[in-house]
């Protein structure tokens, strides 16, 4: 389907309504739970592989100082989105899988949290 402003995607999708039955609403609950627990375990997954990357080249060093510096960003860089991933898959299990209201973040103009 091709949005207004030319871009693909998938048509709105329409809230229930009186013809909705329980069982088909159960039934969409269901198959939701079981995709984020899925979807949970392959991030996990993808998270635990990105630290054991980390242990693995704990030690790493270039060949000269720039590349010393590379490597230490692009650890930290990884190290820094584990904890992000960390952070949505703590707020999917709290949301989805239990049902909690989790609060949101505040963010800056720019997209920052907590400025």
């Amino acid at each position: 389907m091709r949005i207004s402003n030319g871009t693909v995607g998938l048509p709105p999708r329409a809230a229930p309504d009186a013809r909705d039955s329980k069982d088909d609403h159960k039934a969409r609950q269901d198959h939701q739970i079981r995709t984020y627990r899925e979807l949970i375990g392959i991030a996990e997954e993808v998270i635990e592989s990105a630290r054991a990357a980390l242990r693995h080249t704990r030690k790493a060093r270039g060949k000269d100082m720039i590349t010393d510096l590379a490597i230490a960003e692009a650890r930290n860089e990884i190290e820094h989105f584990c904890g992000l991933g960390n952070r949505v898959i703590d707020q999917s299990r709290r949301r989805v899988l239990n049902g909690e209201q989790v609060p949101t973040v505040p963010r800056s103009r720019d997209g920052r949290v907590g400025s």
